[in-house]
Order: C-alpha cells, then sequence, then structure tokens
C-alpha cells in the first residue's frame, strides 16, 4: 500500500511540473526576450551566478561611479518624488512633509495617530491616509494646497490613486463584495460614483493607465489569486491573467509592461517574469526578488524650449520634454537566494519571518546590461519600496525605515 501512495505522489509531483512549465512555454511563445542570446534567464553579476555566467550580449559592470553623496531620512513611512526637486513623505509619526529645494514645509499640520497605510497622488496635490483603530479604520485625504482634511465617511479596503493625481479610486467592502468607487478631489463639489461591483473580497487595486485599473486577487504560496483590468469610462472588465499561486503583479502604465511573480506547487520561492503589453513574457528572470522591489524609469530624451514674445510684454518660455518608453529597471534582490527558494513566498516575507539584505541593479532591457549600485554608505538595505525619478533612485529600507536618495547613473 505504501509504495502504491508514493507512485500516485510522484505522478501528482511531475504532473504539476508539467503543467507549470506548459503555461510558461505557452506564454513565452507570445513574445520576444529583452536582451540578446538563446532567450535564457537574466543572471546577475558577482554575487548571483558570477559574472561568466551571463548569456551572450550582456556585460556587467560591478558599480556605478558614484557622482554625489547619499542622503537619508529617518523613519519615513511612505514619499513619492514628485520632481528633480520636490520630495513629499510621511513620517512613521504620521506627519506629512514636502521637501522643495532643501525647504521643509509641515503640510499635515498634526501628527496622525496609529497610521496603517498611505497613497501619495502622483502630483502632489493629495494624500490619502486610513489611521486610527484597525478594527474601524478612519480613511481622510489630505489637500495639500491648502493643507487641509477631507474626510471619507466609507469603510475603504484597497485604494489607487489615478496617474493625473485628482482622482481617488477605491473599493468600499461591502458583506461579500466590492463596490469599485471613484471621486475626483480636484472638485470639491463631485459625488463619489460607483463603477461595479465585484464579488470577491481581499481585493487590491492599481490604477495603471487613464483607461486601466488593474485589479487583483490577494494571493499567497498556498492560495491562487487572479487578475483583471476594468476601464472606469465604461465599466468593462477583462481578465488578464489566470489563478495563480502567490500572485504578485506590477503591470501598466506608459509602456505596458511589467513584473510578475508566481509560485509553485512545492509552495516555496517561485519565479520572476517581464511581461509585455499582451500578458506575454519578455524575459525569465534567474534570480529571485518580488516586483515590489523594483521600479521602472523612463528616460528623457528630448528637451525643447520655445520662446515666445508678445509685444512689450516679457517673454515667457515653453519647456517640452518627450520621453521614450521605460528602457531601465531598477530592483532590490536579495544577497542570500536561499532564504527565498525554501521559504513560502510572498507570504514569509509579508509576514516579516524573513527579511532580506538587498543589493540594487540597474538592467537595460534593450540590451541586457547590468550595472551594481555602489555600497559605500548604505549599509544593510531591505528595499520596501524603490522609485526612480530623473537622475535620482530612492529606496525605503524595511529593516529601518530610512529613505535613501542616491544617483541612478
Amino acid at each position: 500500500m505504501k509504495k502504491f501512495l508514493f507512485f500516485v505522489g510522484a505522478l501528482v509531483l511531475i504532473a504539476a511540473i508539467v503543467g507549470v512549465g506548459y503555461w510558461l512555454s505557452q506564454r513565452k511563445s507570445d513574445g520576444g526576450q529583452a536582451g540578446q542570446g538563446d532567450g535564457g534567464g537574466l543572471i546577475l553579476p558577482e554575487d548571483i551566478g558570477g559574472t561568466d555566467g551571463l548569456p551572450e550580449g550582456q556585460s556587467s559592470s560591478s558599480s556605478l561611479t558614484e557622482t554625489e553623496p547619499i542622503k537619508t531620512i529617518a523613519d519615513v513611512f511612505d514619499f513619492y518624488p514628485i520632481s528633480e526637486n520636490e520630495l513629499i513623505y510621511i513620517k512613521t509619526d504620521g506627519k506629512i512633509i514636502r521637501e522643495r529645494g532643501g525647504v521643509l514645509d509641515n503640510l499635515s499640520g498634526s501628527e496622525i495617530t496609529d497610521l496603517q497605510d498611505s497613497a501619495i497622488s502622483p502630483d502632489g496635490s493629495f494624500v490619502f491616509a486610513r489611521f486610527g483603530n484597525r478594527n474601524s479604520p478612519q480613511s481622510s485625504v489630505l489637500d495639500t494646497k491648502d493643507k487641509a482634511w477631507r474626510p471619507l465617511a466609507e469603510s475603504i479596503s484597497a485604494y489607487s490613486w489615478s496617474p493625473t493625481g485628482s482622482s481617488l479610486a477605491y473599493f468600499t467592502l461591502n458583506q461579500n463584495s466590492n463596490d469599485l468607487i471613484i471621486k475626483d478631489f480636484s472638485d470639491p463639489k463631485s459625488k463619489p460614483k460607483k463603477i461595479l461591483t465585484l464579488h470577491a473580497r481581499d481585493l487590491d487595486l492599481k490604477w495603471v493607465a487613464k483607461d486601466k485599473i488593474l485589479v487583483m486577487e490577494k494571493a499567497s504560496a498556498y492560495t491562487t489569486g487572479a487578475a483583471w483590468t476594468i476601464n472606469p469610462s465604461n465599466a468593462t472588465l477583462e481578465s488578464v491573467f489566470p489563478d495563480q499561486l502567490g500572485l504578485r503583479l506590477m503591470w501598466g502604465g506608459v509602456p505596458d509592461r511589467g513584473l510578475i511573480w508566481t509560485g509553485n506547487r512545492a509552495q516555496k520561492g517561485g519565479v520572476l517574469l517581464l511581461i509585455g503589453p499582451k500578458q506575454n513574457i519578455l524575459q525569465q528572470f534567474e534570480f529571485m526578488t518580488l516586483p515590489e522591489k523594483c521600479a521602472f524609469n523612463t528616460e528623457i530624451i528630448k528637451v525643447t524650449t520655445t520662446t515666445r514674445t508678445t509685444g512689450s510684454k516679457a517673454k515667457t518660455a515653453t519647456t517640452t520634454i518627450e520621453t521614450t518608453g521605460d528602457t531601465y529597471l531598477f530592483c532590490g534582490v536579495p544577497q542570500d537566494q536561499r532564504s527565498f527558494q525554501i521559504n513560502p513566498i510572498p507570504d514569509a516575507y509579508d509576514q516579516r519571518i524573513i527579511y532580506s539584505e538587498d543589493n540594487v541593479y540597474k538592467i537595460d532591457l534593450k540590451n541586457g546590461n547590468i550595472q551594481l549600485l555602489p555600497r559605500e554608505d548604505w549599509g544593510p538595505v531591505d528595499v520596501k519600496s524603490i522609485k526612480v525619478f530623473g537622475g535620482k533612485v530612492f529606496i525605503l529600507n524595511r529593516l529601518n525605515n530610512n529613505l535613501l536618495e542616491l544617483p541612478a547613473i
């Protein structure tokens, strides 16, 4: 009897491996590779795989030339770079600070008690905050121009600012469903607009483009999750990813590229994939890290300034910046890959059972070149959040809540 059970178990394991391989092969057949070579996984130099393990057409540099000192801001809960010279961040005590040209401005006035989570709009005009009792939290939006709070009456389960920064999309949780609501905060008289109702719980969302809101089920290494897109103008719903174990997704925006993490039936580790606009696989990475530890960077290629003179009036200048698609990927990658290989991911990481000490790499998605950002003054870093703006990289360290600002090139 024991031999029979062993035989059946072996068949189930083989079937699971074949099933995952089939899904990856079907996805990969729709798209090309991000780098050159035979389509193998992208391997990092030195600490993961070694420089000799790079596929043909990929080169590496052990570090970038550090041209300016690293800046550190302590006790940061959340942040968003608005421009090269403007940064809005939320302290762990709930104070909301704008730093513009080295000048600090306290936007919130007072501390926020028991801050749970937050989101800063891309243009810096509004800040969403959820705080108070965890069983019955309060939600409010700060108008950073007049420094006034606008309380929200609804019980909000997930939320995301629009790409323009003036509208907030959020789910209000009912007994067995979620209502998707959009409210425009640029107009104080506007009322919340219900888009549709989804009969599912534990949902997350990200407003990735004007006509695309990405909705994801919260998955774990033990349970599957799926993802859909919603067009807010006509309330149409489209499935983009089937049920996947451990699903984590960062996808959308201007280039329609993203990262997806999926687990496996062994419930340990997983795989990180670069995906294209039709959910086709562009690259399978040989290293393991979560999508939220990465950020795309839009390269500025041309700046045009037009000067006009009207009669005796002073000259006025209009500057236009043209950009290409996202060509670089910055990723915090655990130095100890085994910690991801032997644990259920993302569960063990989310529950803080494990931490990681990361190296940060700049990956050129056009040619596969990889560069390691310098580590002289960082100390140990576990990348909680990373954002890139112009020539700067901003990293929030999960180990000590320090916000690092360093050169991207």
